[in-house]
C-alpha cells in the first residue's frame, strides 16, 4: 500500500496486515518502518496514525542511524578512540616494525614488507589495541583489587562478541579488549562490575550495592555502554 509519505520519513515504510491484530503498531528498524495493521484500516485511518506518532518514528530513525556500525578504511589521518581519546593514524611506508603510538598519533605502515610480517594495517592496530588493553585492564584491575579486597587468580582479554568481561567461579576475571577505545570512566566501571562479582556472583540488589561504593554513578556509565557499544570496534 502506497500512503504517499515519503517526504516525511527518511526511512520507507512497509505495511504488513494480519487478520490477528486488532490495532495498529509502528516499529522502526534499520532503514525501514513497518507498520503493522488490522485488516480493516483504511488507508487514510493508517496515513493519521503514521502522522500522529511522526515525532517518536524520527526520534527512532536518529536511533538507528546513529547504531549503524562505523566502517573503517584503515587510511591515512583516520581517527580511532582508545581510552575515549582520539588518534590519528599516520602510514608511514618507511616503517619496518610493529606499530606504536607518538603522542596523539598511531604509526603503522603499509608497505609490502611491513604487512608481510605483521599483517595487514588493521590487522596490526588490533594487535596494538590488544597490547594497550592487557597492560591498561591489568593495572586498573591491580588497583581496584586493592580497595574491595579481592585477589583474581588470572586477568586476561578475550575476544568476545556480545559481553564485556566475565568472572569465573574460580576468580578468573576476563575482559572484552575492544573496552579499550571506551573512556576510562566506562573501563573502571567494567573492571569494578568484574571484580565484584568476586563476592556477589549474580546481579542482585547486594552486587549493585557493591559496585556503587566504589563507582557512585555506575547507572549512568552502564547506560552509556549499552548506547554506545556498537562505537566500540575495529
Amino acid at each position: 500500500m502506497d500512503l504517499n509519505l515519503e517526504n516525511h520519513f527518511e526511512f520507507p515504510i512497509e505495511v504488513i496486515f494480519s487478520k490477528k491484530r486488532k490495532s495498529i503498531s509502528i516499529q522502526v528498524h534499520e532503514k525501514i518502518i513497518i507498520v503493522r495493521s488490522t485488516f480493516w484500516a483504511s488507508k487514510r485511518d493508517l496515513k493519521t496514525f503514521i502522522l500522529n506518532n511522526q515525532k517518536w518514528i524520527n526520534k527512532k530513525i536518529l536511533e538507528q542511524k546513529s547504531k549503524i556500525k562505523k566502517q573503517y578504511h584503515f587510511e591515512h589521518n583516520e581517527t580511532f578512540s582508545l581510552m575515549g581519546r582520539g588518534f590519528n593514524l599516520q602510514l608511514d611506508k618507511s616503517l619496518n616494525n610493529s606499530p606504536y603510538i607518538l603522542d596523539n598519533l598511531i604509526i603503522a605502515s603499509n608497505n609490502e614488507a611491513t604487512t608481510k610480517k605483521f599483517g595487514t594495517v588493521k590487522e596490526q592496530l588490533e594487535f596494538l589495541f590488544k597490547d594497550i588493553a592487557y597492560n591498561h585492564l591489568f593495572e586498573r584491575t591491580q588497583y581496584y583489587s586493592k580497595l574491595i579486597f579481592v585477589n583474581p587468580k588470572q586477568i586476561s582479554i578475550k575476544n568476545y562478541k556480545s559481553r564485556w568481561g566475565s568472572c569465573s567461579s574460580k576468580g578468573e576475571i576476563y575482559y572484552n579488549w575492544k573496552i579499550i577505545m571506551a573512556p576510562n570512566r566506562i573501563i573502571d566501571y567494567l573492571v569494578v562490575h568484574e571484580l565484584c562479582h568476586m563476592i556477589h556472583f549474580n546481579h542482585s540488589k547486594q552486587f549493585w550495592s557493591k559496585v556503587q561504593e566504589y563507582i557512585s554513578d555506575y547507572k549512568d556509565r552502564r547506560l552509556w555502554l549499552k548506547n554506545n557499544s556498537y562505537k566500540l570496534s575495529l
